[in-house]
């Protein structure tokens, strides 16, 4: 039997198609995205797979058909690569870093391994939530974090008071990776595998949603009911020409806050106080 490995593949497209890209990989098996724009208005995007590397070519060529404008090849030494280019980001009160960066000692420390679950935080959109979770001051709240990744949202409200944390993701390595970075900052979060449902509790004070678009509308209905009354919801990972529509999904709730760095938007939305 030829035994499964890590696939890490490199896409480049135009930074307007790659939410459409990313949404594409999602339904295709990825374990993990990592993205990077440029200032040429291009997108690079890294996408984990699992599975036997002889598969490689047959798997470049599927994509390729179904995302013919995009260049698809097979990364090499990509963690060497992107590790070397790295630095640390404050982020509102949180100094953000790899393991490997010294703490920030005027902020709020935030080391992240992203390890096979990608994405260190130093994306636009989770650069965005994390700095409007902080806002929506979580200390003394029950919070929960939908899509958590490496758990950078979660580990960031515990570090600030939160009475209790509830992550989940419908990734096992994401999962594994979140439960590994709240070790390694030294609080406590409960990471789950599973979406919206698989939340222990009925209602929470804050809930932070830090995933591409297609993917907010479709949990929309299950956050909508486990907000508290009055309670905040973080939403990250949809772009500024989509902030409109996502109103659409939410029905009845009021805009506190809505910030946009690049294309990336985040909006704090409010549940009805009913």
């Amino acid at each position: 039997m030829t035994p499964m490995s890590s696939i890490v593949l490199e896409l480049r497209c135009a930074a307007a198609d790659a939410e459409e890209l990313v949404d594409l990989l999602w339904r295709s098996g990825t374990t993990g995205i990592a993205i990077e724009e440029a200032t040429d208005g291009s997108a690079r995007l890294l996408a984990g797979f699992e599975g036997d590397p002889a598969q490689v070519p047959q798997r470049v060529a599927s994509l390729q058909m179904l995302a013919p404008s995009a260049s698809i090849r097979l990364a090499t030494a990509v963690e060497e690569t992107w590790r070397a280019f790295a630095t640390a980001h404050r982020v509102g009160p949180f100094g953000l870093r790899l393991p490997e960066h010294p703490a920030d000692t005027d902020a709020v420390d935030l080391c992240i391994e992203p390890g096979h679950a990608f994405g260190s935080g130093t994306h636009e959109s989770t650069r965005l939530a994390l700095a409007a979770m902080a806002a929506a001051e979580p200390s003394g709240r029950t919070v929960a974090d939908v899509g958590t990744g490496t758990g950078v949202l979660a580990i960031g409200a515990a570090l600030l008071g939160a009475a209790s944390i509830d992550a989940v993701d419908i990734d096992p390595a994401a999962v594994a990776t979140a439960r590994a970075n709240a070790s390694r900052n030294r609080v406590t979060v409960e990471v789950r595998l599973g979406s919206v449902t698989a939340l222990p509790r009925a209602h929470y004070d804050l809930v932070t949603s830090n995933l591409t678009a297609g993917v907010q509308r479709s949990v929309a209905p299950d956050v909508i009911g486990r907000l508290a009354p009055a309670g905040r919801l973080v939403l990250a990972g949809v772009l500024r020409d989509q902030l409109d529509q996502v109103q659409h999904w939410y029905p009845g709730f009021d805009t506190s806050a809505s910030t946009a760095d690049g294309q990336w938007a985040c909006v704090v939305l409010v549940a009805p106080d009913r």
